[in-house]
C-alpha cells in the first residue's frame, strides 16, 4: 500500500517519505507532537488532545462514518494524522485523560 501526505501549500498529495511503524510506541517516536498543539479536525481548529478524546468517543460508535485526520501546521512531521496515528496517540498517557 502506497501513502500519500497532502502538501498543504498546493493542496496536491505526494508520496509520503517516511515509514510508518505499525506498534503505537514505536509510531509516536517518530514524531514530534505537542497534546495542545492546534490542528484542524472536521473542518475545526482544536487542541490534539481533543481531537484524540473525539477519536476515541467515536470508535466506540463504529456505525457512523466520521473522517479521522488531523492537520498540522506546515513543516511538522507527518503533516496529516491520520487513523494508525491516532491509535498511536491514545496509548500515550499523555492522552489517557482524553477518554
Amino acid at each position: 500500500m502506497a501513502w500519500l501526505q497532502m502538501n498543504v501549500a498546493t493542496g496536491s498529495f505526494v508520496p509520503f517519505a517516511g515509514s510508518i511503524a505499525r506498534e503505537g510506541s514505536t509510531m509516536t517516536s517518530m514524531f514530534d507532537y505537542d497534546p495542545e498543539e492546534i490542528v484542524s479536525f472536521e473542518g475545526h481548529d482544536i487542541s490534539l488532545k481533543e481531537a484524540v478524546m473525539r477519536y476515541r468517543q467515536a470508535r466506540a460508535h463504529p456505525d457512523q462514518f466520521t473522517d479521522f485526520s488531523a492537520v498540522r501546521d506546515p513543516g511538522k512531521t507527518p503533516q496529516v494524522f491520520d487513523v494508525e496515528h491516532f491509535d498511536a496517540l491514545m496509548t500515550r498517557p499523555e492522552f489517557e485523560d482524553s477518554a
